[in-house]
């Protein structure tokens, strides 16, 4: 975790050549939960206008990992010491949008990406596990 953290701010400072980072280690690693779920709210206590759009191989993945930062961002700690203040233009699980025009969008690789853009681009997970031995898979 400490290895992810690290490697995540120095994303965010510019210190990683070409802004683009890959993170392969085994399942149940807190991964998913470092990078999809807090880093965003992380940047956003100190960058609310930031824009972020995140994806996984599944819908439901992507739904669970906007859970959990919607979570964080409506918890009394989190306003009381950060004070992002959500829009109230889009302001759903999957849309989140601050005051400041930051915004987390969250899809999955299935979903809908035409128009749409961030400062961070999060692909979490883009392969089903279940399917990861299949080339047509891999390659699509």
């Amino acid at each position: 975790m400490e290895t992810i953290s690290e490697h995540c701010q120095a994303l965010v400072k510019d210190k990683i050549q070409n802004n683009r980072l890959l993170i392969n280690i085994p399942p149940r690693m807190s991964k998913s939960t470092l990078t999809s779920v807090m880093l965003s709210c992380w940047i956003w206590t100190f960058d609310p206008s930031r824009s972020f759009m995140f994806a996984s191989y599944s819908y439901d993945l992507s739904k669970d990992h906007a859970y959990k930062r919607r979570k964080i961002l409506d918890s009394e700690w989190y306003k009381e010491l950060f004070h992002v203040i959500p829009s109230s233009n889009r302001n759903n699980m999957m849309e989140i949008e601050t005051e400041a025009g930051g915004l987390m969008y969250t899809t999955s690789l299935t979903g809908s990406t035409t128009g749409r853009g961030g400062d961070y681009l999060i692909l979490d997970d883009p392969n089903n596990p279940k399917e990861t031995e299949s080339k047509v898979s891999r390659e699509s």
